[in-house]
């Protein structure tokens, strides 16, 4: 048994612990929180549970420093298919990524997959894992083949661990995103989807016309089905899918105060943040605030080396700790940790300190201790 103390404690929710005791198993196991202990290791900082990274390309590590900064998301979309193709099956390249999310105390991972090269990592199990075959593909025609692709894939993968998701609202067809709502319904699944991450988005939704409009079609992408349906594109496309699936939506750089309200009436939905890759493409972030306020349930993820210079999800606590001061550091913690486990479904063992909960132990140094915030020398070791 392992006696753990820290200035703070966090939990995975709620208000953090001063003068408290984290009680471990030798196999990691949380046995319980007390407030004394013999021989308790005493560190400065806060303890929290493992990082659940909520949105990652594996498949594109080979990619780092690879893709121009701040180019805007057409441009971005347009140097990666180019690119893409060569790093795919860089498995030395997913493996150090993987190896530097584990030191970086990430312990569980929603992972966006388009083929089978990260499969022999995710059967090793050393992150617990959900991936999403993601499936793109305008020509109805070819729904049927594309859909049947994508789950054969996922029956690769143990029962469970894997889904067939779109990839964005604007590179999947209606009859596509009818293959996956049939399976959705009757399996329950989870989904994740690319959204509003850039304005062009909503103006090819809304009027039919933009830049991003421009970069897909010069990709022979046929966009008369979807393209100038006269609203936005969160309700453009959101009710395809449906209700009872629970439903990630990754960027939301430009997502307002109705989308959220339209979304959170009608589907199970979580919002998933990655401040730093949104900086690196668009130069612009979400309004985390405006998501704190309407208590949406928010994570957090790293997206890929196409689109960021390390993987670390303190990292991108950082950034939205900078650009939103107003959000708790608690509230923060609990996006990076209780809430990714949530969506994932696995919050029976990660994401909080629970008795019986296995969720790895982060510490947190370089820290505000009297404000309990972070600092920009703030840095994470894992523990457990």
């Amino acid at each position: 048994m392992r006696y753990l103390t820290a200035d703070w404690l966090f939990t995975g929710e709620g208000t953090p612990l001063q003068d408290a005791v984290l009680e471990v198993a030798d196999d990691g196991t949380v046995a319980g929180i007390s407030h004394e202990a013999v021989n308790a290791e005493k560190y400065n900082g806060v303890l929290c549970p493992g990082f659940v990274n909520a949105h990652c390309h594996l498949e594109l590590s080979g990619m780092k420093g690879r893709i121009p900064e701040k180019t805007g998301l057409p441009d971005f979309l347009g140097a990666v298919m180019s690119e893409r193709h060569r790093d795919m099956d860089d498995v030395m390249a997913m493996e150090s990524a993987e190896g530097e999310m584990i030191d970086a105390g990430i312990v569980a991972l929603c992972d966006i997959s388009n083929n089978d090269t990260s499969f022999s990592l995710k059967h090793e199990g050393r992150m617990a894992y959900h991936t999403f075959l993601e499936v793109f593909g305008l020509d109805p025609r070819k729904a049927d083949d594309i859909y049947a692709h994508g789950i054969a894939l996922a029956g690769r993968l143990p029962a469970g661990t894997a889904t067939v998701t779109p990839h964005a609202p604007y590179s999947v067809s209606p009859a596509l995103f009818r293959k996956i709502a049939v399976d959705a319904l009757a399996s329950h699944s989870v989904l994740s989807v690319h959204n509003q991450e850039s304005a062009s988005e909503d103006v090819m939704f809304s009027e039919g016309t933009g830049a991003l409009k421009e970069i897909l079609e010069s990709m022979q992408f046929d966009l008369s089905a979807i393209a100038g349906t006269g609203k936005r594109s969160l309700p453009s496309w959101l009710p395809r899918l449906p209700r009872n699936c629970r439903l990630l939506l990754v960027h939301n750089i430009y997502t307002t105060e109705a989308d959220i309200r339209f979304a959170t009436a009608s589907h199970d939905v979580y919002w998933c943040f990655c401040p730093r890759a949104n900086l690196y493409i668009e130069n612009r972030l979400p309004d985390f605030e405006l998501f704190s306020r309407m208590n949406a349930r928010c994570c957090i993820g790293t997206d890929s080396y196409a689109s960021n210079h390390s993987l670390s999800i303190l990292e991108e606590l950082k950034a939205i700790a900078s650009a939103a001061p107003a959000i708790s550091l608690s509230l923060l913690l609990q996006w990076a940790t209780l809430n990714g486990a949530r969506f994932m479904g696995i919050e029976n063992r990660y994401g909080s300190f629970a008795t019986g909960m296995k969720p790895g132990v982060n510490l947190i140094t370089n820290f505000d201790v009297e404000r309990f915030r972070l600092t920009g020398k703030s840095v994470v070791k894992k523990l457990v």
